[in-house]
């Protein structure tokens, strides 16, 4: 069976100009999930070092320090899949390092991840909080190294792989501690990039040469970038729980003739640390009506059998997602065209 998910990518904030320059995160060069494939980043912590892959978070409040999969994550509920650490880009020991650090001395307790808007969809979990080394890349990388960054260790299965954080903002346990600087603000502060901006794209496993991911910190990737195209600012909104949304104008699907499947404006934020595309029932249901999608209520996700899959495969559709600035949605407008083959994402255990 095959699910039908979205793949998120995109951007940053302005680039301080300061002495240092952007890194580019060197890929890892493999696609691991639960629900696709996707192209992930290494990163090594800890002493002896250990090195997972990670997917760039780009949640403004959940994504302020790197989260990492801990051995619990595999040896509880998913004690039954042989290739768990495999498949769940590795795992950290934090017990194993000797440079771990909890939150506060002899206080080594789980925590909730914070987590304001992907808890509205049902995604939760518990973390150990601590302070650790980290570097970017493997051992040898050359990649900037980071001393008692906070770490999030956690097992929950909603989030199937690990992030490596993007957002700008600190972290507090109360509102009586100091501040804890995000991953990006300690890069900033120690001049090993420019500025807290940052260039994602997710990489496209589905295609024949599959493209890997391109993760860029203190600016972007320009061989990313179409140059036949204009590129727009989007404002970041008031609220950081909320900060990257775009207004969603129309989606349209072209096989045989360009059919709408949504044509009013719909707010959406952007979140890489949610793997589906979210969208208001009678949207998603024009999609059901469209491609014969049927809803399964177990997994809570749209499932196909193989002659829909087939179906669908041989039309190829292209979905085309019209966006603008919610500040502007009359401006200028931005067309996203994606094939069917990026949504035709296979679901696997958990």
């Amino acid at each position: 069976m095959a699910s039908v998910s979205l793949a998120i990518f995109l951007l940053g904030v302005p680039v301080a100009a300061v002495s240092s320059k952007a890194i580019s995160i060197p890929p890892s060069e493999f696609f691991i999930g639960d629900d696709g494939r996707w192209s992930t980043f290494w990163v090594t912590l800890g002493t002896p070092r250990q090195s997972v892959q990670l997917l760039p978070g780009t949640s403004a409040t959940a994504a302020n320090m790197p989260w990492v999969i801990q051995p619990e994550g595999c040896t509880g509920a998913n004690a039954n899949i042989t290739d768990c650490a495999s498949i769940r880009g590795g795992l950290f020991a934090r017990n194993q390092s000797t440079s771990w650090l909890a939150d506060s001395p002899g206080k080594d307790v789980l925590y909730s991840l914070v987590t304001y808007e992907e808890s509205i969809l049902g995604l939760y979990g518990t973390a150990y909080y601590g302070f650790d080394n980290i570097q970017l890349g493997l051992v040898g990388s050359g990649m900037p190294i980071i001393g008692k960054q906070l770490i999030a260790a956690y097992q929950s299965n909603d989030w199937f792989v690990g992030y490596l954080s993007l957002s700008p903002y600190a972290f507090n346990f109360s509102t009586s501690d100091a501040p804890i600087p995000s991953l990006i603000a300690n890069l900033v502060n120690q001049s090993a990039i420019p500025g807290p901006s940052w260039g994602y794209t997710a990489g496209a496993a589905y295609l024949e040469t599959p493209v890997y991911g391109s993760l860029t910190l203190g600016g972007y990737d320009k061989a990313r970038i179409d140059s036949s195209n204009t590129l727009h600012d989007v404002p970041f909104g008031p609220d950081i729980s909320r900060d990257l949304v775009v207004q969603l104008l129309s989606i349209t699907y072209d096989s045989e003739g360009t059919t709408l499947l949504s044509t009013e404006p719909i707010s959406i934020f952007i979140d890489s640390m949610v793997t589906e595309l979210w969208l208001p029932v009678t949207v998603c249901q024009q999609f059901e009506k469209a491609f014969n999608l049927t809803w399964n209520d177990t997994a809570s996700l749209y499932l196909i059998d193989d002659f829909v899959h087939a179906t669908l495969a041989a039309h190829n559709p292209t979905f085309q997602f019209k966006l603008s600035s919610p500040s502007n949605i009359s401006g200028p407008l931005v067309s996203i065209s994606i094939p069917y083959a990026a949504l035709d994402l296979t679901a696997s255990a958990p």
